[in-house]
Order: structure tokens, then C-alpha cells, then sequence
């Protein structure tokens, strides 16, 4: 028979596989070419003849059908792949494919063709007999990816990392995979999980428009651009709009934006968060949009205002609106929240006073910066005055930093004086924690974020009234979140204090447990519910002096554990009846999203692709350093020679 022969396919119609016997029996075959030892007793192995009475029933995979000779050739290479050798397509033309064993010499090999009357693609003929063979199997991205435990990983978490999955596909196919050919198996689900890009931004209008009719009150909006791309979408659900006209949740309001990470939308997430009775976060509003600047947090807070009773409710001054120092943030809420106390994250104010004294060469607060942190918390301006001398004694510039930032903005003592309250938050990070929480959701397209954001809502109201009245059947007055802190004061009450009581109500309790320190003394008044530590006043929770005092007062009715002291030191938001009524509206309902139509009008925004491979770590912000654990302050670099930071050794002018 001549090489010519030997290339055409044996057109038998015996469409059933020959009994497998990869190997000679109970031998090991090494391949030249990655060095794998492949047996013929694998786990891996096919034996036909071994197993006949276990998948008499079971369809054989080389009997299927398919409708493209793509996916024809990636099946039978993944069949191969899971029996332990490789193929390669030996021949191609327009209706055939025939593919044989990489081993040469080995005489395995299968045949496709496509049918001329329904165009699919079926086996025509196979050898499965292996001689001698030392094949062993490379999977190649397209065989990875059409792996189905590959593919759901992905599609529960796009953001799993390709380290992860270099395991799993080694799990799954039995064979190691190189990093790059993982990287471009995950890229090829992606692209299908992407296939209906368009439709899902032409759905997002209609999504909206249903989440509105069937649950009363709720804000949801889109826009488009002049090209009638998206660009930014809105939403506040009903049930979120009555809890904070109820007066149930926290006067303690935080805003703030985190990049979407999805491969073809990197807009901004915003968000508007509050804090329930249970010192849990409470996701109030939020939106997409194409960039964090002015003009989008803006629109932000004015679609906010649009929900009935919602601008009464947070245009007080009473309320305060924390977040970090993004200059659109304070414009914006200068502009649509005038009456609000804004006030800044302390944490970011450090940062960007490392950075600023790093840029100066000034001398940094390093292991100092606990006393600027003392004087953010101060309970005096007195105090704050005192820290802050220590700060200029340590780093002049570092002090003169802290005072161009209005301390209303930041420092506790001049706070407690105007009234507002801080609920001992300094800063942002309870949104930031959201943000954090959001991070599955932020490789999402648009559309499958807000569906999947307004889903996790309706189980979570579902689970916090369920905890909220198993808590109140079983007699918690207070929930137990709150009693947790409160209980951390008893503690700290049992030992190391005196009481000098003034009056029925009031009394100087002093503590004694600080050695030779000088003893500390706090003033306590039971009827307006105040201490000069500010605990009680800052957190609704009676604090170890306030329950010193109750204990120890002679012939006052109230003990630490009466419940007339629960029902009148704790704010009312801490009730566990209120804590429920925060989420014991209607229910959340959602429209089907089989019975949605499509607008026909809203693209998709503009896709904007960065060469290389996408950015593993987020940019970090000022101050805090360059690797290693977030805020931690670059090395400082000295001259080997005169030991000063402006230049090195080489530079030097003392030679």
C-alpha cells in the first residue's frame, strides 16, 4: 500500500469504538517529549471489555453528534485527553476530518464527517487499538475549556485565579496545563459566557421597569448617551426608601465608589450605605457609572432625593455622611445635601499625610502615628490640643498637615461640641467593607450585578426578620449584636473604679487602675443620658462609668440589669422589635427574566482593552506604600556617606 493510501480514511460504517487497549498490558511507556509515564493499568485507562456490563446503557461519547467540525475535533481530542494520549488532526478538508495518535507507528486513529443532509458532524470509522504507543496528552485551551467542571467554576466566580484553576484542570483531566494555556482556556468561557453581550444591555431597561412595578416605591433608572450607549444606571429599592423614612436606622450615612473589574465595562460602583440596629451595613442605593468625578455623584444623590420622604429624612443636621477625600464627593454633597455633616475617613487622611511628608522629605510620624489617632479621638479639645503638640514636638510639617484639614471634619472633640454624632466611626471602612463584598459582583456585566445584587437583598431581608423575631420570642430586649459591646463595658466596670456622687443623678467616677498615672475622672448624669468619655452619647450604649454609677447609687431604682435600663439607656434603634422593622416590609419581587423584551435600541458602551495581561493588584492610594501590607511606608533611602535622604553615596559632595 502506498504513503498515499495511508492518508485516506477506511470509510467502514462501524460506528461503534473497538474494544481500548491503549498499552501492552502491565507496561510503563515514557514520552520522549514531556517525560510522563503513561500505564496501561492507569486509573484513566478504557477497557471496553472490562466494563461492558456497566455501560450497556451508557451512550459512548464517539456516538454523538455535533454541529460544527470544530467542535467535533475538540470532543474527540478531549476523549482522547481523558483516555490517556493525544491526537492530532492528520488530515482536513471540507466535509472530513481524520485525526490519528501523535505516537508514530501507532496505528489509532478516527474519522469524522459531516452529513449532506442535516450538516452534522458524526464518527465514521475508529481504530482505538494502541501499539506500542508512548502518546501522551497535551491539553490545549480549547480542550480545557470545553471541560464542564472548568467552565462552572468559572462561571460561579470570574474572578477565580488562573493558579486555582491550573489545579482544577489538573484535577479534572488528570494532566498538568501550563499556566498560559489555562489563561486562554478561561478567556475562551468567558468569551461564551459573553456571547449575548448586546441583548443583556437591551434588557436592563425592561429589568428596571418591572423591578419598579412590583415593588411599590423603588427608583430605578438608565441612561444613554447621545449614541444610545449605556452609561449609567440607578436603583433604590421601596422596602430600602421606608426603612430610613421609619427613623429605624442609624443617623450615620457613608458613600463611596470601587471599580468594576469586568473585561469589557470599567465603569465606577457607587454606593450609599447606612448601619441597622444590629451594627450591620444596609446598602440603601446604588449605581453604575462611567467614571467617579462630580457631575455622576452628583446625579447620584439627586436620584437618591427622588424616593418620597427621603430628602426630609437625610437633609438634617443631625445626620452625618462620611467618606474618604475624593474632591467630586464633597462638591456633590455641598450641592444636593447641603444641611448634612460631612466628615472625613481618618484612615485616608493619614495616607495622604505619609505621602505628602514623603514628597516633602519631612520627617515622618512612623510609630508616632497612635498619637494622632489619640487626638482624632479625643474627648476634649483640650486634649486634642495636647496630642497635637506632641505631633509638632515629632514632625512640625506632620502637624501643620493635620491642621489645614478642618478638624470638624475628622476630630471627635469638636464633633461631640456641635452635636453630631459620630457613632465613634472615624472611617470609612464599613463601606469599604461593602465595596469588598462586592467583588464577585464587579466582574459581572452590568445586568447580571444589579440582578444578582437585588437577589442576595431578598434573601438577606428574608434572614434578618427571621433572626430579628426569633430574638424578640426568646425575650432579647436588646439585639444580641449590641449586647455584645454592651457587655465588653460591664466587664470593664467590675473592678478599678470609684464613685463621688453629686447629686440623685449625677456623680464623678474616677478610675484607679492606672498606677501612678494620675486617676482619670469622668462626669456622669443618668437623666440626659451622658458621659465626659463620650462613649454613651457617641454609641446609644451605656458605658463602664455610666454602669458604675447605676450599680453603686443608693436607692435608685435602675441596676445595670433591670429592664427599665434597657428600655431608657439604649437608643431605640438598638430594640430588637426595631431591628426587624428594618426589614419587615413586602417582600422583594423580581420580574421573570424569560418573559423580558429586549428594547432594541441600548448598546453597549465602548470597550476599552489594555494591552498585556490584566493587573493582579489594584493601584494603591496615597501613603500607602508600594508592596507589602497596606499602609506600610516606603523605605526611606540615606546617603552612605553624609546620611542625608536627598542623595546617594554617588552623588555626594563630601568626597
Amino acid at each position: 500500500m502506498s504513503s498515499r493510501d495511508d492518508l485516506r480514511p477506511r470509510m467502514t460504517r462501524d460506528v461503534s469504538p473497538a474494544p481500548l487497549r491503549r498499552r501492552a498490558t502491565g507496561t510503563n511507556n515514557v514520552c520522549e517529549e514531556c517525560d510522563q509515564v503513561s500505564s496501561s493499568n492507569s486509573v484513566n485507562s478504557y477497557d471496553t471489555e472490562s466494563e461492558t456490563a456497566n455501560t450497556v446503557d451508557k451512550k459512548h461519547p464517539l456516538d454523538a453528534e455535533w454541529k460544527s467540525g470544530a467542535e467535533a475535533v475538540a470532543t474527540v481530542k478531549q476523549f482522547a485527553a481523558a483516555e490517556g494520549f493525544a491526537l492530532h488532526v492528520r488530515s482536513s478538508g471540507g466535509s472530513s476530518r481524520a485525526l490519528s495518535c501523535t505516537c508514530v507507528g501507532c496505528p489509532v486513529q478516527i474519522h469524522l464527517r459531516k452529513r449532506q443532509t442535516d450538516s452534522t458532524w458524526h464518527v465514521t470509522s475508529n481504530n482505538l487499538e494502541h501499539v506500542n504507543c508512548t502518546s501522551c496528552p497535551k491539553l490545549s485551551a480549547a480542550l480545557i475549556a470545553n471541560v464542564a467542571g472548568f467552565r462552572d467554576a468559572i462561571t460561579v466566580q470570574r474572578d477565580i485565579g488562573v493558579k486555582a484553576l491550573v489545579n482544577l484542570a489538573q484535577d479534572l483531566t488528570g494532566t498538568y496545563a501550563t499556566s498560559k494555556v489555562v489563561r486562554s482556556a478561561k478567556q475562551r468561557v468567558l468569551d461564551s459566557m459573553d456571547e449575548n453581550w448586546e441583548h443583556g444591555f437591551q434588557l436592563i431597561e425592561p429589568f428596571l421597569n418591572g423591578v419598579k412595578a412590583l415593588n411599590a416605591g423603588t427608583i430605578a433608572t438608565v441612561e444613554r448617551n447621545e449614541q444610545n450607549q449605556f452609561q449609567r444606571l440607578f436603583v433604590m429599592l421601596g422596602q430600602r426608601v421606608k426603612a430610613a423614612n421609619a427613623a429605624i436606622i442609624h443617623n450615620m450615612f457613608g458613600i463611596d465608589a470601587a471599580h468594576m473589574k469586568h473585561r469589557k465595562y470599567n465603569g465606577q460602583l457607587l454606593l450609599f450605605v447606612s448601619r441597622d440596629g444590629a451594627n450591620r451595613n444596609l446598602v440603601l442605593a446604588c449605581a453604575l457609572v462611567p467614571s467617579e468625578n462630580k457631575e455622576n455623584y452628583l446625579w447620584f444623590l439627586e436620584n437618591i432625593k427622588q424616593a418620597a420622604g427621603i430628602n426630609t429624612r437625610l437633609n438634617r443636621e443631625e445626620n452625618v455622611i462620611i467618606s474618604d477625600r475624593d474632591k467630586g464627593i464633597a462638591g456633590a454633597l455641598g450641592e444636593a445635601l447641603e444641611k448634612v455633616h460631612q466628615t472625613k475617613c481618618f484612615k485616608h487622611i493619614m495616607r495622604n499625610c505619609r505621602a505628602a511628608m514623603a514628597k516633602k522629605r519631612a520627617p515622618q510620624l512612623g510609630f508616632h502615628e497612635s498619637v494622632a489617632w489619640a487626638a482624632c479621638s479625643a474627648e476634649t479639645e483640650a486634649e486634642f490640643e495636647e496630642k497635637m503638640t506632641t505631633i509638632g514636638a515629632i514632625s512640625p510639617e506632620a502637624a501643620s498637615f493635620l491642621r489645614s484639614t478642618d478638624p470638624t471634619c475628622w476630630a471627635l472633640a469638636f464633633n461631640s461640641k456641635n452635636g453630631h454624632i459620630l457613632n465613634n466611626v472615624f472611617t470609612s471602612n464599613f463601606v469599604e467593607s461593602e465595596n469588598s463584598k462586592w467583588k464577585p459582583r464587579r466582574f459581572m456585566a452590568p445586568l447580571a450585578c444589579t440582578l444578582d445584587y437585588l437577589r442576595a437583598e431578598s434573601t438577606m431581608q428574608f434572614e434578618r426578620v427571621g433572626e430579628a423575631q426569633a430574638q424578640e420570642h426568646a425575650g432579647k430586649f436588646i439585639h444580641a449584636n449590641i449586647m455584645k459591646l454592651y457587655d465588653e463595658q460591664r466587664r470593664l466596670a467590675r473592678t478599678g473604679y470609684t464613685v463621688r456622687q453629686n447629686s440623685e443623678h449625677t456623680a464623678t467616677v474616677v478610675s484607679t487602675q492606672r498606677g501612678d498615672v494620675a486617676p482619670r475622672e469622668r462626669f456622669v448624669d443618668l437623666n440626659t443620658r451622658s458621659c465626659s468619655c463620650l462613649f454613651w452619647q457617641q454609641r446609644g450604649i451605656p458605658c463602664r462609668h455610666a454602669i458604675v454609677f447605676a450599680q453603686r447609687k443608693q436607692g435608685y431604682d435602675w441596676s445595670a440589669d433591670s429592664a427599665s435600663w434597657y428600655e431608657s439607656a439604649f437608643w431605640p434603634v438598638y430594640r430588637t422589635s426595631n431591628v426587624g422593622s428594618t426589614y419587615n416590609f413586602e417582600p422583594i419581587h423580581l420580574p421573570p427574566m424569560e418573559n423580558l423584551v429586549l428594547d432594541g435600541r441600548t448598546l453597549p458602551p465602548p470597550v476599552v482593552t489594555q494591552r498585556g495581561a490584566p493587573r493582579k493588584r489594584r493601584f494603591r492610594s496615597a501613603g500607602e506604600g508600594q508592596g507589602g501590607r497596606a499602609g506600610k511606608a516606603k523605605k526611606a533611602r540615606h546617603c552612605g556617606i553624609c546620611g542625608s535622604e536627598a542623595h546617594n553615596k554617588r552623588t555626594c559632595t563630601q568626597l
